[in-house]
């Protein structure tokens, strides 16, 4: 059995080292020089030599210390080989309880997990990379909107400045009073214009990664800023049903507000398609147990039945003129992220709903808890 034993360790393709109690090196295998390109002869019985490659006295009493608690440890770490090549180690290091003297060895099986790396920071800049389109998809859907909104400020800018000039091109000279309330509007009207840009810088950041307590219903009213005019201008009623004191869910903000911007967007869309001139959504928020409902309803002409089962595929759309198709897969992957779930289904009166549901925090939980026992 030890002369096994010993043949596995020789010929396994990870790299083993047996070191001592006081991390001196012992033994290694032949994988050991192939992925190191250090021999036996330069790293047995040599002191400090794990320190030369990266194992810092910090590193070895944690893997020390994990050993005697739960007889291993498992982690990675930057080091070099003897060509001076930098490569990342994935390893595992056991406690060998050894009788004589009552001394542990410790016996480490590597692996050179450098390429393994680098695919998943690839794969991770691809992942960034999709959000970016993704986010692009949410940013031309509110390009028009943004446009209403900062040209309603801009107009009354306008208007306060012409006629304010065309009066004073009249000869007639208005007192500091009034020349100070004109420009009091002027500036009011200029931070609404600097709002509306700070929320769509704020929108398009990826900065927010970190989920938090939101409000639903904030969500639907600071998206409803940025497209309130955008609807009316395309003849949209717009109702919204609010549920107060509704349960807070954990999310990010401005994530939330893509839920909701692209979901009023695809009625809009729906609606323009009908071509009817009595076009109204429905948004409205609840309470159902321990998950909070947003539901979009508009009264266009529904969905096919062959388009529900493909309606959150990306690149999927029934209006290639009006975008992409990701608007409906953003929605489901921001609802998902945060256990959520997103559904779409007709309605009996005609049109069609679509229906998130997210759970509430666990502090709002919490309140739920002790106001049942209260009322009860």
């Amino acid at each position: 059995k030890q002369l096994l034993a010993a043949k596995v360790l020789e010929d396994i393709a990870s790299g083993v080292i047996l070191l001592d109690h006081t991390g001196i090196i012992l033994w290694v295998n032949p994988a050991f020089t192939v992925f190191t390109g250090y021999s036996p002869e330069d790293v047995v019985k040599k002191r400090n030599f794990l320190r030369r490659v990266g194992v810092s006295d910090e590193l070895l009493l944690e893997i020390v210390r994990s050993c005697d608690l739960n007889n291993e440890w498992r982690g990675e770490f930057w080091s070099h080989k003897k060509n001076g090549q930098p490569f990342l180690i994935g390893l595992t290091v056991s406690a060998l309880r050894v009788e004589e003297n009552g001394v542990n060895k410790y016996v480490v099986i590597f692996r050179d997990i450098t390429v393994k790396e680098r695919v998943r920071k690839k794969q991770q800049e691809l992942m960034e990379q999709e959000s970016r389109v993704k986010r692009l998809v949410s940013l031309a859907a509110l390009s028009a909107g943004v446009a209403h909104e900062i040209n309603q400020p801009l107009n009354a800018i306008k208007l306060l400045a012409d006629g304010s000039l065309y009066w004073y091109k009249k000869g007639v000279r208005h007192d500091q009073e009034k020349i100070i309330d004109v420009l009091e509007k002027i500036s009011e009207q200029a931070s609404r214009i600097d709002d509306i840009v700070k929320h769509v810088r704020s929108f398009a950041s990826l900065g927010e990664r970190d989920l938090v307590p939101c409000s639903l219903n904030e969500a639907v009213k600071n998206a409803l800023k940025l497209l309130g005019s955008q609807l009316s201008s395309h003849g949209v009623s717009l109702t919204t049903e609010l549920s107060e004191n509704l349960p807070l869910v954990a999310g990010t903000p401005r994530r939330l507000e893509e839920v909701v911007i692209n979901l009023l967007v695809n009625a809009m869309q729906a609606l323009d398609s009908k071509g009817s001139p009595d076009k109204e959504i429905v948004c409205a928020t609840w309470q159902q147990e321990d998950k909070v409902i947003l539901e979009t309803s508009d009264n266009a002409s529904g969905i096919k039945e062959d388009v529900l089962e493909h309606l959150f595929e990306p690149f999927f759309t029934t209006k290639p003129r009006d975008g992409m198709g990701l608007g409906l897969s953003l929605v489901q992957s921001i609802v998902e992220s945060y256990g959520g779930r997103v559904a779409a289904f007709n309605n009996l009166s005609g049109g069609a709903t679509f229906r998130v549901e997210l759970p509430v925090t666990e502090a709002s939980k919490g309140v739920l808890k002790d106001e049942s026992f209260a009322s009860g």
